[in-house]
């Protein structure tokens, strides 16, 4: 694991000075302001504002994220909705941006954001290779990036001290991942098929760790460009072994499910997901023909998040959720949702200060009960120390669940 995180490390920081180096030299941005909900026409409300602080909020709105992207944006929003987006006695504006799943447009977007929209902190992007960027800008300028779905390794090492990974980072999910396909499912050889950019690549690797750290044999890796059209030539090709550990995203992943169960690979070999994203999410098992979602039913996931997790705090969230939104609510929410928790609650510590470093601090030292379990951080990585569940796909009615069966406890930022 040791040798894994070196190699991730140091190709992330060369990614990271390329896409600083040409995002310097680029001036447009895809930034836009969305107004405070709390519209109030009462007059002593206004007066009480002791002013207004912007968060910087980046997600690949446009391109094959947008699916995931629209879920996200709302979750987040949801959360300040719920305190009429008011903290502390400030006023609270979100600054949305599209980073259109590109490194350097993120920077663009970021940059755009911090010197001319005057925000307090960022939030997102979502990819790897988007974050990397936007971490490297941040720790450029000094300001506090909260990344709310895991974060490549490198962001939880000193090279980047102002990102906080409040979803944990790659290597937390996907190892555990790894480790109990051996140890539990009984597999000694997978393929690995995913899709060719960091955060494939990235997730990949942490399962592939986790899995021969046990003994288990990787029989082949292939890595099908991003986006691509057609999975169908990938899958052809793999070789004979106990499952296919598998992952991509958003519409990708709906193309990769379904030419799976067209080439009757399940046949010869199970699906297990090497990651959770929008990867085997009940929302993208619902964009599936009907059919070819039922043969999902059983295939099993790593997650931080499930609807069906037994606590109080869970069972407070998934009612309001249903009720704001009409559906169980999934990983791709409860991570913007704790996010935007976490930052309310930081604020609140400081009593609205957001000078950088007081809010920074006040960001990791946050510890509450949330929807996923407790919310809390290694001061020392600035990462969340996450419960990673390996989750069964069911379903209740007409809705796809992931139903938790085991659980990894406070799995560190380096992984199993």
């Amino acid at each position: 694991m040791k040798k894994l995180l070196c190699v991730l490390i140091g190709l992330a920081l060369v990614t990271t000075m390329c896409v600083l180096v040409t995002a310097c030299d680029e001036e447009e941005t895809t930034t836009t302001t969305e107004a405070s909900t709390d519209i109030s026409t009462d007059t002593t409300a206004a007066e009480a504002s002791k002013g207004t602080i912007k968060i910087g909020h980046i997600r690949p709105i446009s391109g094959v994220m947008a699916m995931t992207s629209e879920r996200m944006t709302k979750a987040f929003d949801w959360a300040f909705e719920q305190v009429d987006y008011r903290v502390a006695g400030y006023d609270i504006e979100i600054v949305i941006g599209d980073s259109k799943g590109d490194p350097a447009t993120a920077v663009d977007v970021a940059r755009e954001m911090v010197e001319s929209d005057g925000v307090a902190m960022l939030v997102g992007p979502t990819q790897g290779g988007e974050q990397m960027a936007v971490a490297g800008y941040a720790s450029q300028v000094g300001i506090p990036v909260l990344f709310t779905n895991p974060a490549p390794f490198p962001c939880a090492t000193p090279e980047f001290p102002w990102v906080v990974s409040a979803y944990g980072t790659e290597p937390q999910i996907s190892s555990a991942m790894g480790v109990y396909c051996y140890d539990e499912l009984g597999y000694k050889t997978v393929d690995i098929l995913s899709s060719d950019f960091a955060p494939g690549r990235g997730f990949s690797a942490a399962f592939k760790a986790g899995f021969e750290g046990k003994g288990g044999t990787v029989n082949q890796e292939i890595y099908a460009p991003y986006p691509t059209s057609d999975f169908s030539s990938y899958l052809t090709t793999l070789k004979d072994a106990d499952a296919v550990a598998a992952w991509t995203d958003g519409e990708q992943a709906i193309k990769l499910l379904t030419q799976y169960d067209e080439l009757s690979v399940g046949e010869r070999m199970p699906i297990v997901g090497i990651f959770h994203g929008s990867f085997l999410a009940p929302f993208i098992l619902s964009a599936l023909d009907p059919a070819v979602a039922e043969a999902y039913v059983g295939t099993i996931v790593p997650t931080p998040y499930s609807p069906l997790l037994d606590t109080p705090e869970n069972e407070t969230f998934v009612a309001d959720f249903r009720a704001k939104f009409g559906s169980y609510p999934e990983d791709t929410d409860s991570g913007p949702y704790n996010g935007a928790s976490i930052i309310i609650n930081a604020l609140e510590a400081t009593g609205g200060d957001t000078t950088p470093e007081t809010l920074l601090d006040a960001l990791v030292a946050v510890d509450f009960p949330g929807p996923e379990g407790q919310i809390k951080f290694d001061p020392a990585t600035r990462s969340a120390i996450k419960s990673v569940y390996i989750a069964e796909v069911i379903k209740e009615g007409d809705e796809f669940i992931w139903n938790p069966i085991y659980t990894y406890e406070d799995v560190p930022a380096t992984g199993l």
